[in-house]
């Protein structure tokens, strides 16, 4: 995978002068099979495609009691492969291995993107500068769902003032929604 650094800012600038990143995709040789391929498609037959065994495999994947089913998409197998290489060669991988660690993947903020601490069950651990944030994110979590059942239950009615500056959006959002469903009044 080649990456290629960032120009360094002046001292004092915020840039983050040590982030490496790939090329952008649309410098790549994938880009550009990717570009000829969809330049070249003459009319994608999804009849005579879904009669492909080898793409049909391909296109079908299970896991955890799901099914992918991409078998009807207008994707030809040689762009599928273009696809992935694109990937490979932008180090998508390479970011959701750091994106689990933690690691600041966001370029821009400068932070890690945290996605995977709302989805780590109760127990387990994302230590990000020294924090523990995934415990952080189940002490919110409980935090919610004691107060939803205390809307649901009528023994609260005062949903509009939470203490979570960072979830107030979604707070007001939830205790509109909750109320909604159960017919509570809140002041």
């Amino acid at each position: 995978m080649t990456r290629n650094p960032q120009p360094a800012e002046p001292a004092g600038s915020n840039a983050l002068t040590d982030l490496h990143l790939p090329s952008p995709a649309q410098d790549t040789p994938e880009w550009a099979a990717l570009h000829a391929l969809a330049a070249a498609d003459s009319g994608f037959d999804t009849r005579a495609a879904l009669d492909d065994a080898e793409r049909n495999a391909r296109l079908t994947v299970e896991a955890c009691g799901l099914r992918l089913d991409l078998t009807r998409q207008r994707l030809p197998l040689d762009a599928l492969d273009q696809l992935i290489a694109l990937a490979s060669r932008q180090g998508v991988g390479a970011k959701i291995e750091e994106m689990f660690r933690g690691e600041p993947i966001n370029a821009t903020e400068q932070r890690s993107v945290l996605h995977t601490a709302l989805r780590l069950p109760p127990g387990e651990t994302l230590i990000v500068d020294g924090v523990d944030v995934a415990a952080d994110v189940h002490r919110e979590l409980d935090r919610m769902s004691e107060f939803a059942d205390a809307i649901r239950s009528g023994e609260r009615t005062d949903g509009r003032h939470l203490t979570v500056p960072a979830m107030k959006g979604m707070a007001l959002f939830l205790a509109d929604s909750v109320a909604a469903a159960s017919g509570a009044k809140l002041r």
